[in-house]
């Protein structure tokens, strides 16, 4: 037996004369789905081509999102669990408690489903809805989570949870189709960054193997590039001391901690977010170009970032680039950033990667002999970053639009 919530969200939609829908149930899951789990496949039985379509429990994590309206993967296998139209998956185990508590709504039948996958089948109630009900109820379900390094979720015990729902059918699509729109639109800006970044990565290509020449002024070439080992035109120093224990809010001078060139900056640092009260021995110049000396992958030793502040307090397990006059400091950023390989191959380490001073110094770059030209190519890149960072903005200002509406539509 069911009863009717005396509360309601605060964010409702009406119905076709402009009333209120009624009101909203307690509804056990398993009053409303049937919970089965999927059955086989593994990794080695999926083909980018076979006879049936089908998801494994990890591509729930790395390929799809709320809704799954195409499926990626296929097998010539057929498993015991074949999808209907709307069924809702989520990962039966993880490393994480959080990923556990991730639905996915599969909009598309006859797909073979893996292994490690609770199938959530409903009833009556609209399994797009639904599927944003559960993810907005995801503390209620990492309650349930069990196990110390491998977390699982079991059928047994998510078809107890309570959802407040409402009776009307029709306010539920409403609201699937509202906050289904919102989606389309942080996916359509996500690939507007991801048509950016493919295209800088393009533009990049070609700019550096000089596939493409800027002219000077009077539309003539501009002089030959050269080629330099890095110590010919840089000093490299190392950042010193802080730790993130010593950071300040309204500190009196502006610091970078090593770790924050993976997470806070990208190529181009115009404003320093972090601040402290301890002075170190190295202290930034405008043009400085930092990369991190250690990490856990080789790939995030291959990053450099151009620092347009000058007195910022660097700390240790920062490689400080100081470029000699006659090198533009985002050309050379831009340049350090497209010769990753170059880096890469320099990493030692087992665990922890490092890379040094000593071994950098000799890598080759060929550079452009003009200023003017490494300023132009320096200016068309930075284009390109301005524009991602302003899509990077509107998708988080989109998500935070998603995230305040689904407070307000949800009990």
């Amino acid at each position: 037996m069911t009863t009717t919530q005396q509360n309601v969200p605060a964010l409702r939609f009406k119905d076709e004369q402009g009333e209120d829908y009624p009101g909203w149930e307690d509804r056990k899951m398993k009053q409303i789905a049937n919970i089965s789990r999927g059955m086989g496949l593994s990794k080695a039985a999926v083909k980018s081509k076979g006879k049936f379509p089908c998801v494994l429990y990890g591509e729930l994590f790395t390929k799809y999102t709320e809704t799954i309206k195409a499926v990626m993967s296929f097998t010539d296998d057929n498993t015991a669990i074949t999808s209907l139209y709307g069924d809702i998956l989520m990962p039966t185990s993880d490393v994480t408690p959080s990923g556990l508590a991730t639905a996915s709504v599969l909009l598309v039948e006859g797909v073979q489903l893996g292994g490690d996958i609770n199938v959530i089948r409903l009833k009556e109630v609209n399994p797009v809805f639904m599927s944003y009900l559960i993810n907005f109820c995801k503390k209620a379900f990492m309650r349930l989570v069990t196990g110390t390094t491998i977390k699982h979720i079991y059928a047994k015990d998510i078809q107890h949870i309570h959802f407040a729902i409402p009776v009307s059918q029709k306010e539920q699509q409403k609201i699937a189709t509202f906050l289904s729109s919102i989606d389309t639109k942080i996916e359509q800006l996500n690939q507007k960054k991801a048509l950016l970044e493919q295209y800088k990565k393009g533009m990049m290509q070609k700019l550096f193997s000089q596939q493409i020449r800027f002219k000077d002024e009077r539309g003539e070439d501009n002089p030959d590039w050269e080629s330099k080992k890095l110590e010919q035109v840089a000093s490299i120093y190392r950042g010193m001391g802080l730790s993130k224990a010593v950071l300040q809010t309204g500190g009196e001078f502006p610091c970078i901690l090593y770790g924050e060139l993976f997470t806070k900056y990208a190529e181009t640092i115009k404003t320093v977010l972090s601040c402290t009260n301890d002075k170190t021995s190295v202290t930034s110049q405008y043009g400085d170009i930092l990369m991190p000396t250690s990490d856990v992958t080789p790939s995030g030793l291959a990053t450099a970032s151009t620092l347009l502040v000058e007195d910022v307090q660097l700390g240790g397990d920062i490689n400080i680039v100081r470029l000699n006059k006659g090198i533009n400091p985002i050309f050379m950023s831009y340049l350090i950033n497209f010769c990753k390989k170059e880096f890469i191959r320099l990493v030692t380490g087992t665990t922890v990667k490092h890379i040094y001073a000593k071994d950098i110094q000799h890598i080759n770059f060929s550079i452009s002999a003009s200023q003017k030209e490494q300023q132009k190519i320096a200016s068309f890149l930075s284009a390109i970053d301005q524009k991602m960072e302003s899509v990077t903005e509107q998708i988080k200002q989109a998500q935070t639009f998603k995230k305040g509406l689904l407070q307000q539509m949800f009990i």
